[in-house]
């Protein structure tokens, strides 16, 4: 059992798709422990539209992300409520705010996490992968020919 905090971003009075994204992790990852989400703002009265965490924590202040702003409230409920995981957006927001969370707190950050095994046939990352390979084997063969040349 795990107690799972979720950074939530919002635009334009909405929640973003990876709010919702990040909550169904977290309550996977909890498993049965609690699963708890913080917003800013005024989305506080939105907070019903958050049906996979088990509690909402409503920080004030406004709607607008400031980085130095929401970087110290968020500071602030990490250590009251000492969370075994927080999620971060990989967004620009999410990029804003990691890094100093992980320094302030002497704790690692996990970035770019991708799925390994659940539907990885059907990601993209395999056309990358084959990509990247064969960009690297027309570089290796570019200068195997360059050196048995000379």
């Amino acid at each position: 059992m795990a107690n799972v905090l979720v950074i939530t971003e919002h635009m334009k009075g909405e929640f973003q798709d990876i709010s919702f994204e990040m909550l169904g992790q977290a309550r996977k990852l909890a498993a049965g422990g609690n699963c708890c989400a913080l917003v800013y703002g005024s989305m506080k009265d939105h907070s019903s539209e958050l049906g996979a965490a088990d509690r909402v924590l409503c920080l004030g202040g406004s709607d607008d992300f400031n980085p130095e702003a929401y970087f110290s409230a968020a500071l602030q409920v990490i250590q009251s409520e000492s969370p075994d995981l927080v999620l971060v957006g990989s967004t620009s927001m999410g990029m804003d705010l990691a890094p100093g969370l992980g320094v302030s707190l002497d704790l690692p950050v996990i970035s770019s996490v991708l799925p390994v095994f659940d539907g990885v046939f059907d990601s993209g990352i395999w056309f990358f992968i084959l990509g990247a390979m064969i960009g690297v084997f027309a570089i290796l063969g570019t200068m195997l020919t360059e050196a048995t040349s000379e």
